[in-house]
Parts: C-alpha cells; structure tokens; sequence
C-alpha cells in the first residue's frame, strides 16, 4: 500500500490555486526582498535562524480580486481551524501593503509573506530537459534570476506558530518560479554590485590600510 497522498485541486480563481496538501499557489505577484539562493540572517545578522524567503506583491487591481477573496477565505479558514477567528491581520502572512508607508513598492499592494529553513523549488519559463516539465533553476543562478520587481508564482504552505513570540498564520515557501521581467524595483532586496562599488574608494595594493590622520 502506498504512502503517497493523491494531490488534487480543491478550489480555483485566476490568481489563487488551493490544492488538498494545504499548499497554495499565488500566480502572478511582483517579488520582493528575494532570498532564494542562501538563506538570510536578517537586518545586521539579528536573526539566529537564516532562512530563505521573498514576498509576493499582489496588486490591488480589479482582476485579482476573486483570488485575493480565495487567498483569504483560506486564512481565515486556518485560524479558524486553530480557534484564533480573530487573529488580527499583523499576525498573518497575507497583509495590506499600503499598511508600510516605509516600503514604497508595497503601496497598492497586498503582500504575500514566505520563509523557508530548506532551499524552495526554483523554477523558470520553458522547459526542463530533464524532466519535460518546467524549466528547473539552481540555487547558483537565482540571485540572477530572482530580482525584486520581477514577476513570479509562489507556492506557499500556511503554518500555525503558537509559542513565546506570540501566535501567529506563516507560510513556507514551497517553490517559486519565474513568469516574466519588468522594472527592477529600488531600496529593496540585497544591494547590488554597481551601488557596492559606487560606496567604496579604491584602495591602492601598498596602501598600509591606516589613516594617518585618524584622531586617536
């Protein structure tokens, strides 16, 4: 007999896709703060546990609204399944962007919130050789791949946090892939190589690496 739970769909709109093994696919959202080919620490190294992750934007357009409904009739769902109905929306992973007057790129937004212990499913357009599915992506090329701005599907799972940090609806991030470029997104993500060596002077090769008039 085997172990394998059959898979199946269980509800659909443009946008949103529910599946039986409580994995949810969110199609079409813009990508933000992308950690997808290492797993981040935080601001300043602050987090203990680095994890991978990203945040899907979904815009507050007219045709996203049936999937938006989906996305939170199934939260709601989960917390209600967790007797916390009233789980206030800080403390879920789908949220209101234009709530973050300091990210400019959420604005207009709804934003969809995913971190990940182990490396997510990396995925691109055409197809896999391999597999004859879609095109698989390596940990190595998705800092290139992955840039905040560009467009994605996200598959995500919801998860029940209840301990001394409070409780709270979080979701790990399955599987991400690419669907299509557009305008690179500033001030978010990691820094990039151009404004890095726009930040530092050029050190001369014999330089002692002191300042002679260092005030001591």
């Amino acid at each position: 007999m085997s172990d394998v739970i059959e898979r199946k769909m269980v509800k659909k709109e443009d946008y949103v896709v529910t599946f039986s093994d409580g994995v949810i696919l969110v199609k079409e959202v813009r990508l933000a703060f992308p950690h997808l080919d290492k797993p981040w620490a935080g601001p300043r190294g602050t987090n203990p546990k680095p994890t991978y992750g990203a945040v899907g934007l979904m815009p507050k357009t007219r045709p996203y609204a049936k999937s938006k409904a989906l996305l939170d009739a199934e939260v709601q769902a989960f917390a209600v399944s967790k007797q916390n109905p009233d789980l206030p929306e800080l403390h879920r992973f789908v949220r209101n962007g234009d709530d973050r007057k300091d990210r400019k790129n959420f604005l207009g937004h709804w934003t969809v919130h995913a971190n990940e212990s182990n490396p997510p499913g990396l995925r691109g357009r055409g197809t896999d050789p391999v597999t004859g599915r879609a095109r698989i992506i390596k940990p190595e090329q998705a800092a290139e791949i992955f840039y905040p701005g560009c467009w994605v599907n996200m598959l995500v799972r919801p998860w029940w946090q209840s301990n001394e940090n409070g409780k709270k609806i979080n979701s790990n991030l399955v599987a991400v892939q690419f669907v299509r470029d557009d305008t690179r997104f500033t001030g978010d993500g990691r820094i990039g190589d151009e404004a890095i060596d726009d930040s530092f002077p050029l050190i001369p090769e014999d330089d002692s690496g002191f300042t002679d008039d260092l005030d001591l």
